[in-house]
């Protein structure tokens, strides 16, 4: 009834049936072409706003994304707590099931069912996905990024920059990507004002050859990284954490 009051079509959707309707819709309207604003064309000195706190996606992180992390650098020691906690819950529940279908009560059985799925997501799957944000997180190598680089100094990301935004929150200048056209950033790499932020391997190769510090954030692991192409001895490796390595041509 609001929706037709304010002349909004409702073309599409599905339902769910609670105490409080709940509204997800898509706005699409005219505008000016002298007046509209679009995504790209952004300035140094800019206001930048944001929608939600920095780094709420990694819980959301799709089950296709998380097979392409490198989880073997994570380490299964953080993980060993929640699974014992898993696997006496589930023993728990395994038990009272046993005793529902001795006891042949349907009843019990649901409960206990029910029972042990809260529990899972209170007391598993929840501190799981937060344990995953903080192993996964960049943080530690954005810190040691802002301690030691300078305004003047080379800053690249290898891979989707998406993976790292929150480091450019403690840079002190911008960040030139190297074979990150595969992240939702992709769509604008082709604009002409793009050519200097995203760079290709031979940009890359050159810029290292030249005088002065640079750093390479990688989200690749080093048997696949552009690291192999840049000149012999010319690489170190400064700090690895959460699937990501932290390299310069100086040691320190």
């Amino acid at each position: 009834q609001i929706c037709r009051e304010a002349g909004i079509p409702v073309l599409g959707g599905h339902s769910i049936d609670d105490p409080e309707p709940k509204f997800g819709l898509v706005a699409i309207g005219e505008v000016h072409p002298d007046r509209m604003m679009t995504l790209r064309g952004a300035l140094p000195g800019d206001r930048i706003v944001l929608t939600k706190a920095v780094g709420t996606g990694a819980i959301h992180v799709p089950p296709a994304a998380l097979a392409l992390l490198d989880t073997t650098a994570l380490g299964l020691d953080p993980w060993m707590p929640l699974v014992l906690r898993g696997a006496v819950l589930f023993a728990v529940a395994s038990a009272a099931l046993a005793v529902a279908v001795w006891r042949r009560s349907a009843a019990l059985g649901v409960g206990v069912a029910l029972a042990a799925t809260i529990a899972f997501l209170s007391a598993v799957a929840g501190e799981g996905m937060a344990q995953f944000a903080r192993s996964s997180s960049v943080r530690p190598l954005a810190a040691v990024l802002a301690e030691l680089a300078r305004p003047d100094d080379l800053v690249v990301h290898e891979g989707a920059l998406e993976h790292s935004a929150s480091a450019l929150m403690r840079l002190p200048g911008p960040v030139h990507v190297v074979n990150g056209f595969g992240g939702g950033l992709a769509f604008g790499a082709g604009f002409p004002e793009a050519r200097d932020t995203f760079w290709g391997p031979a940009r890359l190769q050159a810029a290292w050859a030249a005088p002065g510090r640079h750093f390479l954030l990688s989200t690749v692991p080093p048997d696949r990284s552009i690291v192999g192409s840049l000149p012999a001895g010319s690489v170190r490796l400064l700090a690895e954490s959460g699937g990501r390595w932290l390299y310069s041509n100086l040691a320190d």
